[in-house]
């Protein structure tokens, strides 16, 4: 008898290959094998083998819900390969330390699309990060509590 593959399974089989892709992004462009610098994320986002849509950043709260650091937000509703603006809160417009960690959060949903869920994100940014995924979940949680 085959066996049919249960949505926890695929959503465990998303999360592992998410993970592994971002493991392999980090290795091509973190900094020194770790997380991500600004420059490095910029060229990152430009690389199709990682980052599957054009991403834009914009430093605009506008398209933002409350205590929320960041959103993907697709050009066009139809078409992904159009790409996505980050909108990304202006609060962090200058702190070039942890907008690889929020822009990291959101890749997930621009790669697999609203499937990829909370735990993907969260598995992937850490991993694109060089983190464990507790400290990079309590830092996020930081970081948009500081919107408050």
């Amino acid at each position: 008898m085959r066996h049919k593959p249960t949505e926890q399974e695929g959503r465990e089989s998303l999360i592992a290959h998410a993970v592994e892709k971002a493991l392999e992004a980090r290795a091509a462009y973190g900094d020194g094998g770790v997380g991500l610098g600004m420059d490095s994320l910029e060229v990152l986002l430009n690389d199709r083998k990682f980052v599957r849509h054009p991403v834009r950043l914009a430093y605009d709260a506008a398209e933002l819900e409350s205590g929320e650091f960041a959103y993907p937000k697709p050009v066009s509703p139809d078409d992904p390969s159009e790409g996505f603006v980050m909108y990304i809160h202006p609060s962090f417009e200058d702190r070039h330390d942890v907008i690889p960690l929020l822009v990291a959060y959101h890749l997930v949903c621009v790669n697999y699309g609203e499937i990829a869920g909370r735990e993907a994100a969260e598995a992937c940014g850490a991993a694109l990060c060089g983190m464990e995924i507790e400290p990079y979940y309590q830092t996020l949680c930081q970081l948009a509590d500081s919107l408050k």
